[in-house]
């Protein structure tokens, strides 16, 4: 079931949906190898920035990891909250976390290599999908 096609009302009385947002990130840099004694580098943080025409809204978000392996490239994956992402194929690990900004939402990323070779990574992309819904008070 795909989650545009859920009535607002089937899980919330009154809550009405207000569209989609769509945007995508895009990431580059050096992991270093992990662990490494040398630097304190194996691990690149950011912040993307979802702007919202209300911040107050209720937000349902997908990701999908074009340039990764396997099913993280082929599949969306929902974001609520938090979510771990492995590409075992390239043995990098990618944590995002979704806080609230006063414009919309952050989503916060993590990524870490899991091996003992730097891995490099140009204009990585980040596909983000949401849903927007609000709640009459």
């Amino acid at each position: 079931m795909q989650t545009s096609k859920i009535a607002g009302a089937s899980f919330l009385p009154g809550l009405q949906n207000m569209g989609t947002i769509s945007a995508q990130a895009s990431i580059s840099g050096i992991l270093h190898g992990s662990p490494n004694s040398v630097t304190n580098t194996s691990n690149t943080y950011g912040i993307i920035t979802l702007t919202l025409p209300d911040p107050n809204l209720i937000s349902s978000l997908l990701v999908n990891f074009p340039d990764a392996a396997g099913d993280l490239a082929s599949k969306w994956f929902p974001l609520f909250g938090s979510g771990y992402f492995y590409d075992s194929t390239n043995s990098w690990v990618l944590n995002l976390y979704v806080g609230s900004s006063p414009t919309g939402r952050n989503i916060y990323y993590n990524f870490c290599n899991t091996v003992n070779f730097n891995y490099t990574f140009s204009s990585f992309r980040i596909n983000i999908y949401g849903h927007l819904y609000t709640y009459p008070f």
